[in-house]
């Protein structure tokens, strides 16, 4: 209960009161789009949370919020597989979106991704890893850069008119006991937000947030991903396809 009251925290803390405008006006006129900001918190399983808490890891079982000096990233497939499926949903609202490997080019991103700096770090809870999609920025690190020539830099390096700046929060829900953990079928999910960011304004054009639905875990033939991992991965499919189709409402 506690993680999941910590979940729609954070998710307040991001989206606020604007989740639901959207400046139709600037909207309308997005052509391309790069998804520049990139953070993901997954919530480990009992055991995986045990062996963090015994190689001395950052994120322990019990505790308080991690703060940002302590918080470390970690580079997992399943953030850039989710990552990856949200470039292409995002293409069905109608923009020409940058690839993952293309947005890798941009040099004045690159630079900044290599500096790992830690500015605007949310806490992240106990049981949680933040995990990244391997050079991309973080969502909340990249955004110190909003006031700045920057940001207006990489749009030009990747050609684009409009910044996408997303969030995604995977997890899973069952009955729990102490240590043993779950004693029934956990179901996974994962919540995603996007804002999108004019540079040459300096301004928000919407700032969406969108929930996955709940999936049983499944076996994993394609991706080598765990279990619980691929049905994160589903429930993001399914959050991308939504957030694209609430994008392409919200724009008209």
């Amino acid at each position: 209960m506690r993680n999941f009251l910590f979940t729609l925290s954070v998710l307040s803390l991001f989206v606020g009161c604007a989740s639901t405008q959207v400046n139709k006006e600037e909207a309308q006129k997005i052509k391309k789009v790069a998804i520049i900001g990139f953070t993901m918190d997954y919530k480990m399983g009992i055991k995986e949370n045990f062996v963090s808490a015994l190689k001395g890891q950052e994120n322990t079982m019990g505790g308080n919020v991690q703060t940002k000096s302590t918080a470390k990233i970690f580079d997992r497939k399943l953030a850039k597989l989710t990552y990856i499926n949200l470039t292409k949903e995002l293409e069905n609202v109608g923009w020409k979106v940058v690839s993952y490997k293309d947005t890798l080019k941009s040099p004045t991103l690159n630079t900044y991704y290599k500096k790992k700096v830690k500015v605007g770090y949310l806490p992240l809870n106990s049981g949680f890893e933040r995990i990244e999609a391997k050079g991309i920025p973080q969502y909340h690190n990249i955004q110190s850069l909003k006031k700045t020539p920057k940001l207006q830099q990489i749009a030009k390096e990747l050609g684009v008119d409009t910044l996408l700046f997303t969030y995604a929060n995977s997890g899973y829900s069952c009955m729990s006991v102490p240590i043993k953990g779950c004693v029934n079928t956990p179901k996974y999910f994962t919540n995603i937000i996007v804002q999108a960011y004019n540079p040459n304004t300096r301004k928000t054009i919407f700032n969406f947030s969108e929930k996955g639905p709940k999936i049983k875990a499944a076996e994993d033939l394609k991706y080598g991903l765990k279990k619980r991992e691929y049905a994160m991965l589903m429930g993001n499919s399914v959050a991308s396809k939504q957030m694209a189709s609430k994008i392409k409402t919200k724009m008209n």
